[in-house]
């Protein structure tokens, strides 16, 4: 309990410290480069586009927003799991769907991280155990976005003719998140590289309980490394997720009259996802818009249909970001 209640006060400060304080100096490149786009582009012809906007096809991206939360949801429990925790769907989709509101307000959708303590509250779980969950969460999902993206784009280059130069760039990106996933979920490994910071920059006072909080996450870790059956089903999870997501962005781009096929936005969208988690942008604006006006070049898509897709995609994140925001609300009232 001690250390749960250590780990909480950290959580709490955090919270308050990076969102008030942090975010709003990285997210000013991300909407400068986003104004330069719109600029550029003509801001009549985007309006235009979005005026476009097929309501059935709205109707189509809720529905499939909803099959996104449960099957977020549902990967979020089973992790708990691990742990002996149980919580109902309903509680869960509340909790992910805070921890969604705060990633998309945050640089590098590191908020999400922030639902810890909310998990930890409903399920009486200790924090490291919640804190691991979360951990997991977010590195299957990057998992997922680099391999897609790796065979991703060898399709698309060889498609439309292009040179490996993105690919080998990709691939060495990839074989960096390896080894420091690696170095991560090892604790000696871990140790050893964060040991001269641990000396040189923490403070005497809070050396003590930084090793308790250390000990207890990679205790937590080992626990869920041991259980490989849960951490495959929920990567199934994490894979069918990430389809249903981009058939949720593939009738965003239905709805404004885009031709293309669902198959070439299994190809670009992991890039293109990658590109938004930049710690550069809140929200992927700017960053996502630049993606996208370059991979539907390829499809003579033109910049303000491209603009006019990456800003639908932001309003659909929002709406799920809004439910987020009212649940959070709720919980510190």
């Amino acid at each position: 309990m001690f250390i749960s209640g250590m780990f909480l006060k950290v959580f709490k400060h955090y919270e308050k410290m990076f969102i008030m304080k942090f975010t709003k100096y990285l997210f000013i490149i991300g909407i400068l480069l986003f104004v330069f786009i719109i600029w550029n582009t003509g801001l009549s012809e985007i309006a235009n586009s979005l005026r476009s906007f097929n309501l059935f096809f709205a109707c189509l991206v809720m529905a499939t927003m909803l099959i996104v939360i449960f099957l977020k949801t549902l990967k979020q429990n089973v992790l708990l799991t691990i742990f002996d925790a149980k919580i109902s769907l309903y509680d869960g989709a509340k909790i992910w769907l805070i921890g969604y509101f705060l990633s998309v307000i945050t640089p590098g959708k590191s908020g999400d991280f922030l639902r810890t303590p909310y998990l930890a509250d409903k399920t009486k779980k200790s924090v490291d155990n919640c804190f691991v969950v979360v951990t997991i969460e977010r590195i299957l999902d990057v998992a997922y976005l680099f391999i897609a993206g790796i065979f991703g784009l060898i399709l698309f280059s060889s498609y439309f003719g292009l040179g490996l130069d993105s690919i080998l760039t990709l691939i060495s990106v990839f074989i960096l998140f390896i080894v420091m996933l690696f170095i991560f979920t090892n604790k000696k490994y871990t140790e050893l590289f964060a040991r001269p910071l641990f000396y040189f920059f923490v403070h005497d006072k809070f050396k003590s309980k930084l090793k308790l909080g250390f000990n207890a996450f990679y205790n937590s870790l080992e626990i869920a490394k041991k259980n490989k059956k849960k951490l495959s089903y929920a990567f199934v999870l994490t894979v069918i997720s990430w389809f249903v997501v981009i058939l949720q962005y593939y009738l965003i781009a239905r709805g404004l009259n885009l031709e293309f096929s669902y198959f070439f936005l299994l190809l670009i969208m992991p890039i293109v996802l990658l590109v938004e988690a930049l710690p550069i942008s809140i929200s992927g604006i700017g960053t996502r818009d630049v993606a996208l006006i370059f991979f539907l070049a390829f499809e003579n898509i033109l910049a303000p249909a491209a603009i006019s897709f990456s800003i639908s995609i932001l309003v659909a994140n929002y709406v799920m970001a809004f439910c987020g925001m009212l649940f959070l609300k709720q919980f510190k009232s």
